[in-house]
């Protein structure tokens, strides 16, 4: 049930992306709240007032991606002037010259997260040998480590912005 929503969520998705390159931010953190609330009465009502089950939480997920593309759609349609005057060029010939200083940088990166993705996976297979109980306890260790690396990186997106 949540594919219809997939829809929505790449439209929402390019139009955040385009926002946030031209500065825009506010807008879309206030989407974004109102999504939440959007989400949770949905899933309330779905999942435990409907008893849909995993139905009502695709539902609700599809749900939830239409309300933030309608809201973000919204938003650009009566400000139009602002989110039009504030394009950009999409090329210059001065990015030419900061290229190499680009490369120097990015591939490196790229390489850093290529092998950060490559160990979670190969943990993953490796976990995937465990018996059950094993298997859950890795689950949870994963999901503390993960929520541990993501408060501050949230953080530290945030206070760069």
């Amino acid at each position: 049930m949540c594919l219809p929503g997939l829809f929505f969520n790449m439209q929402f998705e390019c139009t955040r992306r385009y926002l946030l390159a031209i500065g825009v931010r506010t807008p879309i953190l206030y989407v974004l709240v109102a999504a939440i609330a959007v989400h949770l009465t949905s899933l309330v009502i779905c999942v435990l007032i409907e008893d849909m089950g995993i139905f009502g939480v695709g539902l609700s997920t599809s749900i939830t991606y239409t309300i933030n593309w309608f809201l973000i759609s919204l938003y650009t349609y009566f400000q139009s002037e602002e989110v039009l005057q504030a394009k950009w060029r999409l090329f210059d010939v001065h990015i030419l010259w900061s290229m190499p200083m680009f490369l120097k940088y990015g591939v490196p990166s790229c390489f850093m997260l290529l092998i950060e993705w490559w160990g979670t996976e190969i943990i993953g297979i490796f976990a995937g040998w465990l018996g059950v109980a094993e298997l859950a306890t890795f689950t949870i260790i994963s999901n503390i480590l993960l929520i541990s690396v993501e408060i501050p990186y949230a953080i530290s997106l945030t206070s760069s912005c």
